[in-house]
């Protein structure tokens, strides 16, 4: 799942779910103000909702994958493309730690 943005100088102004929506929106606003652009929310850029978000669709993903290995693996090398980047690895286990309680 990815999440869209009108950014102005580093700066968010508007999140989208919806890639199609940020696009219409984005060059309405584009004809007052040059200055803008739309385009994919990096990781870190993110709200906590939507990270958890981001890394819910990740899981599910991989057990989807882990599934399908389990019921169809047949001893050949099992490749996905299923990938968690490093600041979406590092914000999970800083999450799981605060929600455990977990001292640093």
């Amino acid at each position: 799942m990815k999440k869209y943005g009108i950014v102005k100088n580093g700066v968010i102004l508007e999140r989208f779910s919806d890639r199609d929506e940020m696009k219409r929106e984005f060059i309405k606003r584009r004809e007052e103000d040059r200055e803008l652009w739309g385009r994919e929310l990096k990781f870190d850029e993110l709200l906590e909702d939507e990270k958890l978000e981001v890394m819910e669709e990740r899981l599910k993903g991989i057990r989807d994958f882990l599934d399908f290995a389990h019921e169809n693996y047949d001893g050949r090398t099992i490749q996905t493309h299923t990938r968690i980047y490093a600041d979406e690895l590092q914000w999970s286990i800083e999450h799981a730690k605060r929600n455990t309680g977990h001292k640093k």
